[in-house]
């Protein structure tokens, strides 16, 4: 025979959870989904963020070490084209025949042995470097055409399909604005010249890294949130708005409006002095006041700032490799970086949309440990 207790057990646990009980466990649960729904949203942003960061930094590693593979290369073509006493030029170096510009090799084969002007070699040797930083490093196809080298397969585009093609041929494919830097920047990475620089693969990109995304057969790097990266090669106009790189407008901070100085931190984080901020890194000695790039080889004519920058950038301004995401809101802040004639290749702030940079990423702002 069961005892009292016994039968009461049983009595409990066929009736089941009462109608409180289940109250109680329904609005535990609508609490948890209430958190969850709440947290996600910043889970996922946070977590694209951080996957956003890992393909800059990445990015940006190759980009120095090629770079760094370059100034080496520069540096050596420098030894063998000097005479033993360490300061004679006798022969051009390599990379100022390299270049694409035969007025640039004229002028400074014309000049070799010339002790009268002798510190014009200097100037061509800055342009020679700049020329072919443009085409090694390149923003456009058009640019780089210039790195394309007949003798090496290497050096053609190559379409995702496996096919391959001359990069002059590439202007009419379909790429916008919005993506081709992001095209060329990974064409270069993985086809242009090493310069002696660990190789870059397409196996080094996860992926999630790389996709087409405007469907022309090119790849692209992306960022977390499936959108192209954009590459600035000499973004000077974060730091001068206007053409000012001559002697009568100095960099200070009376002279560089408000808004500019804030977009600049935003992609930069703590911007350099304004004693480094007033020289071009790549002409720390400010020869190109005195370029010559202008004219024939028996006789060269200085260029104004105003015919420099759309060649190269602005003078006399500090500048470094700009490697950008737009951010969740996939909004800019910058011109693009194909829009040279509004100098969008020179990182333009886009004065209409600056708080499309309050969420961005670059290169350089986690190089100094974010905003």
């Amino acid at each position: 025979m069961k005892n009292s207790t016994q039968r009461q057990l049983e009595m409990q646990l066929r009736s089941g959870f009462t109608l409180i009980e289940l109250m109680v466990v329904t609005g535990i649960i609508a609490v948890l989904v209430g958190l969850v729904i709440v947290a996600l949203p910043a889970f996922i942003t946070n977590s694209r963020q951080a996957a956003t960061e890992t393909v800059i930094k990445k990015v940006d590693a190759m980009l120095q070490d090629r770079m760094s593979a370059m100034e080496l290369y520069f540096e050596e073509s420098n030894r063998r084209a000097t005479a033993k006493d360490g300061t004679t030029r006798i022969k051009p170096p390599s990379y100022v025949d390299r270049t694409s510009n035969p007025n640039i090799r004229a002028k400074y084969r014309a000049l070799i042995g010339d002790t009268a002007n002798a510190n014009i070699l200097d100037d061509w040797e800055i342009v020679s470097k700049k020329f072919l930083k443009q085409k090694h490093f390149p923003m456009t196809f058009l640019e780089a055409d210039g790195d394309y080298d007949e003798s090496d397969d290497s050096s053609l585009v190559t379409f995702d399909d496996g096919s391959r093609v001359v990069p002059s041929n590439l202007s009419s494919l379909g790429h916008t604005a919005e993506t081709e830097s992001a095209e060329v920047l990974y064409w270069f990475l993985t086809n242009g010249t090493q310069f002696g620089a660990e190789p870059v693969g397409t196996g080094d990109f996860a992926p999630n890294e790389i996709a087409d995304t405007d469907g022309d057969g090119l790849l692209e790097i992306v960022d977390a949130w499936g959108e192209p990266l954009r590459f600035y090669r000499w973004p000077t106009r974060m730091v001068r708005p206007q053409l000012s790189g001559d002697e009568t407008d100095p960099i200070n901070p009376n002279t560089i409006p408000i808004n500019t100085s804030i977009a600049a931190e935003f992609l930069v984080g703590n911007l350099p002095p304004i004693e480094i901020l007033r020289h071009d890194p790549e002409d720390p000695l400010d020869d190109l006041r005195r370029n010559q790039l202008g004219g024939t080889a028996a006789a060269p004519t200085q260029l104004t700032e105003q015919q420099l920058e759309p060649l190269f950038h602005t003078m006399r301004t500090w500048h470094a490799p700009l490697i950008l995401s737009a951010g969740e809101d996939r909004s800019l802040g910058l011109l693009e970086p194909n829009d040279s004639s509004n100098y969008g290749h020179l990182g333009q702030p886009d004065y209409s949309n600056l708080e499309g940079l309050y969420d961005n990423v670059s290169n350089l702002l986690l190089r100094t440990g974010g905003k």
